[in-house]
């Protein structure tokens, strides 16, 4: 992984912590996983702040996935 690819998945990273998970566990008690992805995926904040060149880094991701080394 490029030295630009990771500061990009880190920047994301803090992102999703400080504008989802930490105000997201303050707020709720979570059980399960899917319960946490579905509140993850509502969250319109996080969509706007986690784009790449205009586009959602799920699309991104796929977009760019045939590239990534597979552990």
């Amino acid at each position: 992984m490029s030295p630009q690819t990771n500061g990009i998945c880190e920047r994301f990273h803090r992102t999703i912590l400080q504008g989802f998970y930490q105000v997201a566990f303050r707020k709720k008690l979570y059980g399960e996983l899917d319960t946490l992805q579905s509140d993850l995926d509502m969250s319109e904040p996080i969509r706007e702040k986690c784009a790449v060149a205009g586009r959602q880094w799920k699309h991104y991701l796929m977009e760019n996935a045939s590239g990534l080394r597979k552990i």
